[in-house]
């Protein structure tokens, strides 16, 4: 029987791809983990798309709207944050009429709503998860929140006094014996101070109460669509729009003097620094960071929010979300609209990584 002969390409490649003097080539999930592999990456996105020509493609773009008034632009960023799921034309579409109910007001109209009179102007509101009657809900609770507290970061810190109430070093909203939240390491103070924030926004939100009251949510009384708008992350939940809405609020890069320069809008100085910020994780995201071998969790919870935040917190320590916004625009406009570069993906990987296959997206499937 004559032996099977292997074709020239055959061979080649045999050649070529073994050998004791080849180096092996390692796994591509842990050189895609490594910090130090992807830092210039991301480093040279930050530079292109940290930008403010992006806004109006983004969310945030209706609280830079009121960035002059700074009771109105939080507000205006809360619900924007809130409603920010699905697909991004159907959310930026949704809130641009939703505002445009306000009559160019929002905080005037927050201020004097009165439910009653206004189920009428709602009644067609259709979003999703979501109709007419949550957003009724969710404008009383804003009223009750700024009545009570004066504005959201006054509400938060007071909610964070409630549930943390001795002791506290003068002049910060933090105890000094602050434990571990739920799911986050007991070292990890960064992320028990985060998930703090996070509960004490949906507690103030879902209850709005008065200073001083610590009765739980009662969430029985709550329909789906107004769970499902504010999360609660004591049930272990990724919470990512609420977590979106703070780094909108909280982040606020060096230089930054301007509100025209920024991109997000640093308006919080009180209850969280950008340090203790944590990544907004969807499907999306997860999805991404497997693929990366950043994330190795199966469930999109918040140990996979703080697991990818300890990644960021890597590369910037001071700063763990600044990549995050650079990776979404790569993503959603790479090359401004041209196809995949291949001597751009080469510069940057030296095995066979497409960059464009390492992406995050953050903002822009929200």
């Amino acid at each position: 029987m004559t032996p099977t002969t292997a074709s020239p390409r055959k061979r080649q490649t045999a050649r070529r791809t073994s050998g004791p003097n080849l180096p092996q080539p390692a796994p591509k999930s842990a050189l895609l983990a490594c910090p130090e592999t992807l830092k210039p990456l991301l480093d040279d996105w930050v530079r292109r798309y940290k930008t403010t020509d992006f806004i109006p493609l983004d969310p945030i773009r209706f609280a830079h709207r009121y960035a002059h008034c700074r009771l109105t632009c939080e507000s205006v960023a809360l619900i924007s944050a809130l409603f920010s799921y699905g697909q991004r034309p159907l959310i930026l579409s949704t809130l641009e009429g939703l505002f445009a109910k306000m009559e160019g007001d929002p905080l005037g109209y927050i201020q004097q709503f009165n439910a009653k009179r206004e189920q009428k102007r709602w009644a067609d509101f259709v979003y999703r998860f979501n109709t007419g009657a949550d957003v009724v809900w969710l404008i009383g609770r804003l009223q009750q929140v700024l009545l009570h507290y004066g504005s959201l970061e006054n509400a938060v810190a007071e909610t964070l006094r409630q549930a943390h109430p001795t002791p506290w070093p003068p002049g910060s909203p933090w105890p000094t014996n602050l434990k571990t939240a739920k799911n986050a390491r007991t070292d990890d103070l960064p992320a028990a101070k985060c998930f703090a924030v996070v509960q004490a926004l949906s507690d103030c939100l879902l209850n709005a109460a008065r200073p001083g009251d610590n009765h739980p949510p009662h969430m029985a009384a709550l329909t789906y669509g107004q769970r499902y708008l504010v999360p609660q992350p004591a049930k272990g939940g990724a919470c990512k729009r609420l977590l979106m809405f703070l780094r909108w609020m909280v982040r606020q890069e060096a230089g930054e003097t301007q509100a025209a320069q920024r991109v997000d809008l640093g308006l919080w100085q009180h209850v969280l620094t950008p340090a203790e910020l944590a990544v907004p994780l969807d499907t999306h995201v997860a999805q991404q960071g497997r693929a990366l071998g950043i994330v190795t969790r199966q469930s999109n919870d918040w140990k996979t929010v703080l697991q990818l935040t300890d990644f960021f917190r890597r590369l910037d320590p001071q700063d763990p979300v600044r990549h995050a916004f650079s990776q979404c625009l790569e993503w959603a406009f790479p090359n401004t609209g041209k196809r995949r570069d291949p001597g751009r993906e080469s510069r940057y990987n030296g095995a066979d990584i497409a960059v464009y296959d390492v992406l995050f997206t953050f903002l822009f499937f929200v």
